[in-house]
């Protein structure tokens, strides 16, 4: 099983009710369990520590897409076997973060390249709600006929 530094944006008591109450896939070490002094480091310095003293831990999971654009951190990323996950676009909504990241998580743990860095960048877009004519149109078609059609064969009165 893989562990996961899980940075202080992600709400503890949630994350470990999902992780128990769901197949675990991952552990996830939350930083400041690992060494209190690890919160108090730049991103960068955060990378190369677990990638040099923590063997056994496989990336590093943060609610800060900014890194992503820091020579530092991803310099310092390139020079590791991490993974990034960044949950990108979750703002400062932490139970967002963390809905996203087990989504994925699964996923990510079964993907991840152990013999080189990566970066999962998660995003939540913006929804929009279809109308039902969207998804007749679509049945319509696989049974090559039109709505009304369709509309004939199930009348509702």
């Amino acid at each position: 099983m893989a562990t996961f530094a899980l940075d202080q944006n992600f709400p503890e008591p949630i994350v470990v009710a999902l992780r128990t109450s769901l197949d675990p896939v991952a552990n996830l070490m939350p930083v400041h369990n690992m060494n209190p002094a690890y919160a108090e480091l730049e991103d960068w310095q955060l990378l190369l520590q677990l990638d040099r003293q923590h063997g056994d831990i496989v990336g590093l999971i943060t609610t800060d897409a900014n890194m992503l654009s820091q020579s530092r951190e991803m310099l310092a990323l390139a020079q590791t076997q991490l993974t990034l996950v960044v949950t990108q676009a979750a703002g400062h909504d932490p139970i967002l973060a963390t809905g996203l990241l087990f989504v994925y998580l699964d996923r990510i743990c079964h993907q991840r390249a152990a013999n080189r860095p990566q970066v999962w960048l998660l995003a939540a877009g913006p929804r929009t709600p279809q109308l039902p004519r969207h998804f007749l149109g679509k049945i319509a078609k696989r049974n090559q006929c039109i709505i009304e059609e369709l509309r004939a064969k199930f009348p509702f009165e």
